[in-house]
């Protein structure tokens, strides 16, 4: 009887992953966007779209990044499809910013690192 209840315990054990990025994944990310921006999950709902979509299958299947920088935080959404580095950088209103503005490749490309990595995306 010992003998089942821990084996069942450990199949249950070995189901669960420290880095699940999925749901859990995407709620933390988003308190951690949330409490740097300074606003409520609800402003960021922008946010919450580009993480569900860097998550899934397609062009859009990537990495987020959370970089701060002197003007405030920034997001970096970099797909795997894509050769440009920064090439999808967010204002925590959303608001693109472009790759001719100095803040890029001064202090962007510079802060993508894993330190900085809001969301991985699922293998």
């Amino acid at each position: 009887m010992h003998r089942y209840l821990i084996l069942s315990l450990l199949a249950c054990l070995a189901g669960c992953a420290p880095d699940d990025h999925t749901t859990d994944g995407l709620t933390h990310a988003m308190k951690r966007a949330s409490a740097s921006c300074e606003t409520s999950r609800e402003n960021m709902q922008w946010l919450e779209t580009l993480l569900v979509q860097a998550g899934s299958e397609g062009s859009a299947y990537g990495n987020v990044y959370i970089i701060p920088t002197s003007q405030g935080t920034v997001f970096v959404h970099q797909p795997i499809m894509m050769s440009c580095l920064a090439c999808r950088t967010f204002a925590c209103d959303g608001t693109e910013i472009t790759l001719d503005n100095p803040l890029v490749y001064d202090e962007v490309v510079p802060g993508i690192s894993p330190s900085h990595l809001l969301y991985k995306a699922p293998l």
